[in-house]
């Protein structure tokens, strides 16, 4: 099986302590959001994962538990680490560019640059309240500013482009901000395409319907079992996680994160409704409970999650 920590917070940022014990518990809990008495259960040795995938926009925290992770028998770490140019008026609470730079290559040497997927997403165009424009000469600053910085770190970039949940639009609401359309996609990419190539990166789209093979971009995924295959020395089945989106390719995982706790505070993230109920939600979070949020409750009813075996 695949931990996935998670794609619906940021476990590494705010929530370490508490993954980390689960570990040791050998067992993680989760709620049905749609049931929430429904609790499941997950039990989990270094036998059963294959590999863990953290998601995150600040890893600095996780450098120096590594060695505590690897104790308990994980070995078989990897990172979707997003990394792009905008400013704190649009992802509000997460580290400096220059910052996140410099995890990510701390991280990349301790764990191998094919561990590390940098993750440069959601592309959007537009302008913030302050009236700094993103359009193809900013993406295109960054994205070669970000490449010259982290070459040889990792061997892969991840992006997307903007899409408008109705979540993230009552977030966005104050912004002049929109998905580029297909002419300027174009002109974007075919850049970003030379510029990945000449630092030695992989270019390739997540989730995303068009095809943009002309511009030698692959269409590809986080999760991906050939990726994680090489990485871990031995072939997963590339069985499809049937609770992600149509384009999405990636295979199955078990994500561990829960919806409306991640403080990064990013206008355009999906996960989070809206920031103060974010900071409501994240209170009710004891690093020491089986459940990211909160605790067991009378009335709950717990049933355990059977890990299908990925190895082929």
């Amino acid at each position: 099986m695949i931990i996935s920590a998670s794609r619906r917070t940021d476990i590494p940022a705010f929530y370490l302590d508490w993954f980390i014990n689960r570990l040791k518990a050998g067992e993680f809990m989760y709620r049905n959001p749609m049931f929430p008495q429904n609790v499941s259960t997950m039990k989990v040795t270094p036998e059963t994962v294959d590999c863990i995938v953290f998601w995150t926009k600040n890893g600095e925290r996780v450098i120096n538990r590594l060695n505590e992770i690897n104790s308990l028998g994980y070995e078989k770490i990897m990172f979707q680490y997003t990394i792009t140019g905008y400013d704190g008026n649009i992802e509000k609470n997460v580290p400096n560019i220059e910052d996140r730079i410099f995890t990510f290559k701390r991280l990349s040497q301790k764990l191998g640059q094919e561990a590390m997927t940098w993750r440069y997403d959601p592309i959007m165009y537009g302008r913030n309240n302050n009236g700094k424009i993103f359009d193809e000469a900013f993406h295109i600053k960054y994205f070669e500013y970000i490449c010259r910085k982290i070459a040889g770190h990792t061997q892969r970039c991840v992006f997307s482009f903007l899409d408008l949940y109705s979540r993230s639009q009552a977030n966005m609401r104050h912004l002049a901000i929109q998905a580029p359309n297909d002419e300027e996609i174009d002109s974007l990419v075919s850049k970003m395409s030379v510029i990945a190539n000449e630092y030695g990166i992989e270019l390739m789209t997540c989730s995303e319907p068009m095809n943009l093979s002309k511009f030698g971009i692959a269409k590809s995924c986080c999760i991906d079992s050939k990726q994680i295959g090489n990485y871990i020395g031995y072939e997963l089945l590339n069985l499809k996680d049937k609770g992600q989106r149509k384009e999405c390719g990636c295979i199955e995982s078990v994500d561990v994160g829960m919806y409306n706790c991640c403080l990064h505070d990013c206008v355009y993230c999906y996960a989070t409704y809206v920031g103060n109920l974010a900071r409501e939600t994240a209170s009710k979070h004891d690093k020491n409970s089986p459940l990211l949020l909160g605790n067991l409750q009378d009335g709950d009813v717990i049933k355990e999650r059977i890990i299908r075996n990925l190895r082929k």
